[in-house]
């Protein structure tokens, strides 16, 4: 069992519906990275951003691994395209709250 605070993250950055997406959608695998490394297609990001008054999630950024198993674009890069994203879902630039992290991306 996962602590509830990082359950509801966890929830957050790859399930709950956000107003606008980019990017395909990954699934974590980093349960299986020790395991069944062959299943892992490289290390991929998530970042989201909500608006901290309503705690709607306005924005979803999808970052996959490239075709050598490295991230597209950098943590700060990822962050700039959601910012972006959620101020043009309606969500006004100094009520955001970004949340992201990085994984093993599954195949």
């Amino acid at each position: 069992m996962r602590d509830p605070d990082i359950e509801t993250l966890h929830r957050r950055l790859f399930f709950d519906a956000a107003v606008r997406e980019i990017g395909p959608p990954g699934v974590a695998c980093d349960h299986r990275a020790r395991s069944a490394p062959r299943a892992i297609a490289g290390l991929g990001r998530v970042d989201v951003a909500r608006d901290g008054a309503t705690g709607r999630l306005l924005a979803r950024v999808w970052t996959p691994p490239d075709r050598d198993a490295r991230p597209v674009a950098t943590p700060e890069e990822a962050r700039e395209r959601l910012r972006a994203l959620a101020v043009e879902a309606g969500g006004a630039p100094d009520r955001l709250i970004v949340e992201g992290r990085a994984f093993a991306w599954c195949r």
